[in-house]
């Protein structure tokens, strides 16, 4: 099950998670789930064409299936408050 954060747009989704939550846009992703501060939640907004999904990746199956090299869809990765990610994407 994916838990997923809305936003106002279908496209655009890091750079909105950035201006309003105080999202970090990452260069590339954290090498490793465990690399994951405690504190921070990962986001993968995911290009789908029409429209972008931020997905909260909230384990490590979650990484993995995110992390794919073999899915060609363009990725934005950010880190950002769990607590706020958590709420945002109703992860219970």
């Amino acid at each position: 099950m994916g838990y997923y954060i809305q936003a106002p747009s279908a496209h655009g989704k890091a750079e909105y998670l950035a201006a309003e939550h105080a999202a970090d846009i990452l260069g590339v992703p954290p090498a490793s789930y465990a690399a994951i501060p405690e504190d921070k939640a990962l986001i993968a907004v995911v290009d789908n064409g029409l429209f972008e999904a931020a997905a909260y990746v909230h384990s490590e199956p979650e990484f993995t299936a995110f992390s794919r090299l073999d899915d060609p869809r363009p990725r934005t990765w950010l880190l950002m408050d769990k607590t706020t990610a958590q709420r945002l994407s109703n992860y219970p």
